[in-house]
C-alpha cells in the first residue's frame, strides 16, 4: 500500500511537470489534487524527511513508560469522543475532590 502511494505520488509530479509545459489543466478533480498534491510537497520538501528523522531519534531516546504513555495518549486525545471522555472524567474527579474536602471541613466544624 505504502508503495502504491509513491508511486501515485511520483505520477503526480510528472503530470504536474507536465501541466507547467502545456496550457491545459491536467487535474480536473480538486480532491485528487488536494489529496496527492500535499503529498507531492512533502516529498520534494527536504526539511520534511529531517523532521520525521529527528521524531524517530526523539522517540527512541525516551523510556518505556514515556513511550506507553505517549501512545495511549497520541490514541485517546486524537478523537473526538476520547477528548470529550478526558474532559468529562476530569471534571468528574475534580467535582469529587471539591465535595470531598467541603464535606470534611463542615464535619470538622460540627464537631
Amino acid at each position: 500500500l505504502e508503495r502504491l502511494r509513491q508511486d501515485n505520488t511520483l505520477l503526480y509530479g510528472r503530470l504536474r511537470y507536465a501541466a507547467q509545459h502545456t496550457d491545459r489543466k491536467v487535474f480536473p478533480d480538486e480532491e485528487l489534487d488536494a489529496r496527492y498534491g500535499s503529498a507531492f510537497e512533502d516529498s520534494v520538501n527536504p526539511f520534511t524527511e529531517f523532521h520525521r528523522r529527528v521524531k524517530e531519534s526523539q522517540l527512541q531516546q525516551l523510556s518505556v513508560p514515556e513511550r506507553i504513555t505517549l501512545t495511549a495518549s497520541r490514541a485517546l486525545l486524537s478523537h473526538r469522543y476520547g477528548r470529550l471522555c478526558c474532559f468529562v472524567y476530569s471534571l468528574a474527579m475534580h467535582l469529587l475532590v471539591l465535595l470531598t474536602m467541603y464535606k470534611m471541613a463542615h464535619s470538622a466544624h460540627a464537631r
